[in-house]
């Protein structure tokens, strides 16, 4: 998360401060004291958006991503990884990074991400083990598994069933006390969407266009996503916590200009 954020912020101190925001939210630290299958989904996704914003925002974009091969396989490795550890849910980054370069209006630049190759890691983990319950689990274990289990809670509900608006609470809560600030990230992040896409030099913040549509479709697939489910936890969101994590800062950063702003006058 720390590394992230120095994508996004110019010193060192703020990203570090995006970590320490992290390491400090409740569902973090609750989960984080838990073997809980969550946790781990979450480091996988985090590793491999990590990896997406490397080949983004240090090596050139993703036009030029074919020119990193170590890193595409990296980052299908994480994708195939966090798949074995939940399912398919486990690809969601995929949808995340989309949603990123349809915004951008650069959709077709998905492809260079997306060699034929890289699905022998994305898929081959999952495939292995769904063969191998198969061939080897009791009868049945394999259908329960792959259908009831994954299928069965997207659409049917048959564990923890919840309402569509559930995250509305449960998402503030988790994010406690770190909640507070965000209603001015979200003013923040949106104006940061909408300028233009050449940095400011005169703000510490570099805010750039595109990492501010990336942090909002960071958390705004995931939660969407989630909440289509029948199904719904408040672990299941995360993987949004560092992202939320972040745009916190960018709201002390508000606050704080605010505050100077108040006090100049």
């Amino acid at each position: 998360t720390s590394w992230i954020g120095q994508l996004v912020f110019r010193p060192w101190l703020p990203a570090i401060l995006a970590a320490g925001i992290l390491a400090t939210s409740f569902r973090f630290v609750f989960t984080a004291q838990r073997a809980q299958l969550d946790v781990l989904l979450t480091g996988f996704e985090l590793a491999a958006i990590a990896i997406f914003l490397l080949l983004e925002f240090r090596r050139g974009g993703i036009e030029k991503a074919r020119r990193h091969p170590l890193a595409i396989a990296g980052l299908h490795a994480c994708l195939g990884a966090a798949a074995l550890t939940k399912g398919p849910v486990g690809w969601l980054p995929l949808a995340i990074f989309a949603a990123y370069l349809a915004w951008q209006g650069r959709l077709r630049s998905m492809r260079t991400i997306l060699p034929v190759w890289c699905w022998a890691l994305s898929l081959a983990p999952i495939a292995i083990w769904i063969l191998a319950a198969i061939a080897l689990a009791p009868a049945g274990f394999a259908e329960a598994a792959v259908g009831e289990n994954p299928i069965g809670r997207f659409f049917s509900g048959t564990s923890h069933a919840r309402p569509f608006y559930y995250f509305r609470l449960q998402l503030p809560l988790g994010f406690m006390p770190w909640t507070l600030l965000l209603p001015f990230a979200v003013t923040v992040l949106w104006r940061s969407s909408r300028k233009s896409a050449t940095p400011d030099p005169s703000n510490d913040l570099v805010n750039q266009q595109p990492m501010a549509r990336f942090l909002i479709v960071w958390i705004a697939i995931p939660l969407i996503f989630f909440s289509l489910s029948a199904g719904k936890r408040g672990v299941y969101l995360l993987s949004i916590f560092p992202a939320l994590a972040i745009v916190s800062v960018m709201a002390l950063d508000r606050l704080s200009a605010v505050g100077h702003g108040t006090t100049d006058s």
